[in-house]
């Protein structure tokens, strides 16, 4: 779905359309020959609609842009986000990762990543 409209014509009405039609489409990241490529997630569409929410601010605030009706965005339901993730090291991950930053002659790094396991565990 494209947006060609001015400012002061999107509605909330117009917002829910976009946001119930985005996740149909495909993701356009992936740029293999799928015969069917992954669809954007609802995380995905939430970005989207807060950055577009943020846009009609700075147009409102900073530009003088007059919204009839306020911003759109703010009165719609938005797409729950992305659950939260957990991901632990297993096996020899850990040892596999330190050795890697000391490959990269970066002291900085294997100090980082040690402290990042410490803090992994301690939270554990």
């Amino acid at each position: 779905m494209k947006f060609g409209y001015a400012l002061s014509s999107v509605t909330p009405k117009l917002i829910d359309k976009y946001r119930d039609d985005r996740p149909q489409e495909p993701d356009s990241r992936y740029k293999l020959n799928l015969k069917s490529p992954p669809r954007l997630s609802a995380a995905t569409v939430k970005s989207e609609l807060d950055l577009l929410s943020k846009l009609l601010n700075v147009a409102e605030k900073e530009f003088s842009i007059i919204l009839p009706n306020g911003n759109p965005v703010r009165s719609i339901r938005k797409p729950s986000g992305a659950a939260a993730r957990e991901r632990r090291l297993v096996g020899d991950e850990e040892k596999r990762l330190l050795a890697e930053c000391d490959r990269n002659n970066d002291p900085w790094s294997r100090d980082w990543q040690s402290t990042r396991t410490d803090i992994a565990l301690w939270l554990s």
